[in-house]
């Protein structure tokens, strides 16, 4: 629990007491005046959206971070956000999911491209306290991605403080033991509709990475998944990764314990586009031609091998 502390004319350190968000609106209202608590470069684009579902999504926003920009479905709760708030989550993620026409057009209102938009909802909550089971419990929800962020406010006089603290796991947890569908190049054209350029692409991919992984004497076994190949340790421990995650292009992910920034890992000129999803410790580059040379991504692949290794205890 954070303690906000000021510092008096004698040295002498005095809580600042609590003020917290008198309701849900409260705090709406807080975040659209202030949409840099999501992230640096977010903006809401509709509030209050009615999904038939019997009541309303608190808020969309845009995170323009990336190249394509990422939507991100935002709930807010003024008490503690625990497991009981996962079904209303993704309950709302699958109407966003299944309503493409419908946000396009929220985001027209806005006068925002819409091809320049990922549709595909990263959900975001907003709350005092989240409690560490729905951080931990996100992790097996392979569907969407998670952040969470705790924002509290509080008072002194005429002046007002806010704290934001995003949270992420605090414990490593073994993979689901799990039924997997059997995917393959073939079943990513014909029912994910990769267009067959992109599919030769994540080939040479793949091709390249063996090819390192066996100069570097990695035991690491490919797997397909809808829509992305992990490469995994013994026990099915998730290493590095490609995926289309971008419409051009198909990318290259690494299990991180930081951003690259944070760890002093360069990247090479021809990155791009880059994405750091912290609640999942990945980091994720877009690769979009066959001939660029993936041995200029080894210190992230080093970097991701020893990370998960350590985690593992291999």
């Amino acid at each position: 629990m954070i303690e906000l502390l000021r510092i008096s004319n004698s040295g002498k350190a005095l809580p600042v007491p609590e003020e917290p968000f008198a309701s849900e609106n409260d705090l709406e209202d807080f975040v659209k005046a202030n949409p840099a608590v999501l992230g640096e470069k977010v903006k809401v684009f509709a509030e209050q959206i009615d999904t038939g579902l019997g009541d309303r999504l608190d808020l969309l926003a845009l995170d323009e971070s990336l190249e394509t920009g990422q939507l991100l479905l935002v709930e807010l709760k003024n008490q503690t956000a625990d497991v009981k708030v996962l079904p209303q989550l993704l309950r709302y993620a699958g109407w966003v999911s299944g309503s493409p026409d419908s946000v396009r057009l929220l985001l027209e209102k806005k006068k925002i491209d819409t091809d320049k938009v990922e549709l595909k909802p990263k959900i975001v909550v907003v709350a005092p306290a989240i409690a560490d089971e729905l951080v931990e419990l996100s992790q097996y929800i392979g569907a969407f991605e998670f952040a969470f962020v705790e924002v509290r406010r509080f008072r002194a006089g005429d002046e007002r403080f806010v704290t934001v603290e995003r949270k992420v796991s605090k414990v490593s947890t073994a993979p689901l033991v799990r039924p997997w569908e059997e995917w393959s190049w073939e079943r990513y054209e014909r029912d994910l509709g990769v267009a067959p350029d992109r599919i030769a692409l994540a080939k040479a991919i793949v091709a390249q990475l063996e090819t390192i992984f066996a100069e570097k004497e990695w035991q690491l076994e490919m797997k397909f998944r809808k829509g992305y190949t992990p490469f995994q340790l013994q026990g099915g421990w998730n290493v590095i990764g490609t995926e289309g995650r971008w419409k051009n292009g198909w990318s290259v992910w690494f299990m991180l314990p930081d951003s690259p920034d944070n760890l002093d890992l360069e990247l090479p000129a021809w990155v791009e586009q880059k994405h750091w999803a912290a609640s999942w410790h990945q980091f994720f580059v877009n690769v979009k031609g066959e001939k660029t040379d993936l041995r200029e991504l080894l210190p992230l692949l080093e970097r991701a091998y020893e990370y998960v290794r350590t985690k593992a205890g291999l």
